[in-house]
């Protein structure tokens, strides 16, 4: 049962990066729920990364698009402009 304890502490203490340990008022139920929360924060911002390099690949092919288009105005038999508009 001390092995466990002594586990769950470096555990917690490595988590959190300083020193963790319950104690009588406040026991593991509460260092689960900060380490819940902080897998919740660095989930969030995963998906905000995410999010934004979503955006940034539209915006890329939205460029490639306007590209493609005034090529095409000036010259529209252009099989590797269509190609890359098709594409995008």
């Amino acid at each position: 049962m001390l092995e466990e304890e002594k586990s769950k502490a470096a555990l917690l203490q490595a988590w959190a990066g300083d020193s963790l340990t319950p104690t009588s008022d406040q026991g593991w139920a509460y260092w689960i729920e900060v380490a819940i929360k902080k897998v919740m924060i660095c989930n969030n911002r995963l998906a905000k990364a995410k999010r934004c390099l979503k955006g940034a690949l539209i915006r890329s092919h939205t460029e490639k698009i306007k590209l493609a288009e005034v090529q095409l105005q000036g010259d529209p038999t252009n099989e590797g402009v269509r190609d890359i508009l098709s594409d995008s």
